[in-house]
């Protein structure tokens, strides 16, 4: 193993995740330590069914690697031309009933 899970939830906390009956956002990161080669981006796939702005806290990343958004369907064109780097590496703030995808790079 990598020490870290291939598949792992979380939500307002890191690791931690929000899985009760009200709980309407959902981060999922699957490790890129598990792909063949062993040394995958990392992706983070936000899902925030709620009517506001979420906050979702973001795993820290090993090895210099780095949180980029690839992804967001709050945005007129949901996939951007080229990953753009987050400010805030900790957390995400999901937009109202979106969908965003992170990598770790």
């Amino acid at each position: 193993g990598s020490g870290f899970p291939d598949l792992s939830y979380h939500g307002s906390h890191a690791w931690i995740s929000d899985a009760d009956y009200g709980s309407m956002c959902v981060g999922l990161l699957y490790n890129g330590a598990y792909a063949p080669g062993g040394d995958s981006d990392d992706i983070y796939i936000a899902y925030n069914f709620y009517s506001e702005e979420t906050r979702l806290a973001l795993p820290q990343l090993g090895r210099k690697r780095r949180w980029h958004l690839v992804m967001n369907t709050a945005l007129p064109e949901s996939w951007l031309d080229e990953p753009e780097r987050l400010k805030r590496q900790q957390y995400l703030q999901a937009p109202p009933q979106s969908v965003c995808i992170l990598i770790g790079r």
